[in-house]
Parts: C-alpha cells; structure tokens; sequence
C-alpha cells in the first residue's frame, strides 16, 4: 500500500512537521510504502495535491491546518482516494469536530485503518469559486 503525504511545514510553527520527520526515520507501518512532500508555500498543497492524479496513492495524508485541508479539497475537490487529517494547525478545527486525535502518530495510525468517512465539502462562490471542509 502506498501512502502519500502533503505536509506544511510550517503550520502550528513546525512542531507536528518535526515529529512527522521523526515518525518517518523510523516507519513501524511494514506495509505501507510512504512519500513525504512538503509545501513551500501558500497554494502549493493545492498544486501537490492534483499531482497526485497521474500516480495516485493508496491514501492521502495531510498534515497541517485547516488552510492546508482547503488547499488540498480546492486541487481535487472529489479525490480517487481517502484522505486523512493529521493536525498540526494553531486551531484544528475540523479534526477536531470529526474527532480525528491530535497526536501526530495516533493520527496516522488512525488513518492506516482506512475507515472512512465523508464530510460536506462546501463551495463559496464569487469572483472566484474556492472549495472549504
């Protein structure tokens, strides 16, 4: 199985990024093959995210806030895949309302059970449309 996942480094000032790292040096998950890339910027999760398409993983994760989460909906608002949260943002707030735990590796653990579960994707409409969680 291959998990992919979209990290931004500096969400809730790089502390989860860190432990993440750290997790990775020393994957317990053997039957997982696991790729980290990393966002150097604001919409960079969005670009990364439709990258996927071509080579899409078993599972995407994403580690950040809640930007980073809308980032990755508003690159492929209805993904060929599941995709996780692994909070690592000042607020959490949507991890926190579907109980996603904050631990970083509880989360990825978490994740690796592929239990999905759908949430309402919305769309604010304008000059230009933007999708949220």
């Amino acid at each position: 199985m291959r998990l992919a996942i979209i990290a931004n480094p500096s969400a809730g000032g790089g502390r989860v990024y860190r432990r993440l790292q750290r997790l990775l040096r020393d994957w317990p998950y053997s039957g997982w093959k696991v790729e980290l890339e990393s966002t150097s910027g604001p919409g960079h999760a969005e670009v990364l995210a439709r990258g996927l398409l071509g080579d899409p993983p078993d599972l995407l994760a994403v580690c950040g806030g809640d930007g980073t989460y809308n980032e990755v909906v508003n690159g492929i608002p209805d993904p060929p895949f599941p995709v996780a949260i692994v909070p690592a943002g000042t607020g959490n707030v949507l991890a926190r309302d579907i109980g996603v735990p904050l631990g970083t590796s509880r989360a990825i653990e978490v994740a690796l059970e592929m239990n999905v579960r759908r949430v309402d994707l919305g769309v604010l409409t304008g000059t230009r449309s933007r999708a949220f969680l």
